[in-house]
């Protein structure tokens, strides 16, 4: 099943994808995700998007189209539970500073996430209780931090990393944290 934006739109509730194949085409359109972190919530214990089995294929048949993440403490995409995928070949995601990040794998099995194109903007991180993670960046992948932080991808995980192409930068404005891979 293919979800094509025909407008901007801003959402400020958990999506969850279960069992279900599904293409977002941002179709050049902007999709702002509002959630926020609850009282009493835990950073990175809350997610935006989360694939929680199944896969999300993002890609963009227009021009610029973006996700946003507005809250830096709650994860923009995460991947939990067995199985879980998701494929950027298109369009942006956008963190919102220091925290979180755009893309995040929490206690998932075989997760797997595969970047070859458009833009990712802040962090990818795993957590230590995922098994099997694999990151696959190539082709027209671009990787960059904000200016928050230089780290864009930090892995606490038994993880795959394959670096095949594309291209990873840091913007950061400050030097608390070293490198732009980090690998715990």
């Amino acid at each position: 099943d293919t979800l094509k934006l025909e407008k901007d739109f801003t959402y400020t509730e958990t999506v969850e994808f279960t069992q279900q194949n599904i293409t977002l085409d941002l179709n050049g359109r902007t999709l702002t995700m509002d959630v926020e972190l609850p009282e009493g919530g835990v950073i990175s214990e809350v997610e935006a998007i989360l694939i929680s089995g199944g896969s999300l294929t993002i890609t963009d048949s227009g021009e610029n189209g973006t996700i946003s993440f507005n809250d830096n403490r709650v994860t923009g995409i995460n991947l939990s539970g067995t199985n879980p995928s998701l494929s950027v070949t298109g369009g942006t995601l956008k963190g919102s500073g220091m925290g979180a990040g755009p893309i995040g794998v929490r206690s998932a099995s075989n997760a797997k996430t595969n970047i070859s194109g458009g833009t990712i903007v802040g962090r990818i991180s795993t957590d230590p209780s995922s098994a099997g993670t694999s990151l696959i960046i190539s082709d027209k992948a671009v990787l960059t931090s904000d200016q928050y932080s230089s780290i864009i991808i930090y892995s606490e995980g038994r993880d795959t990393i394959q670096i095949k192409g594309g291209e990873i930068y840091s913007a950061a404005d400050v030097a608390e944290e070293a490198g732009v891979i980090m690998l715990k």
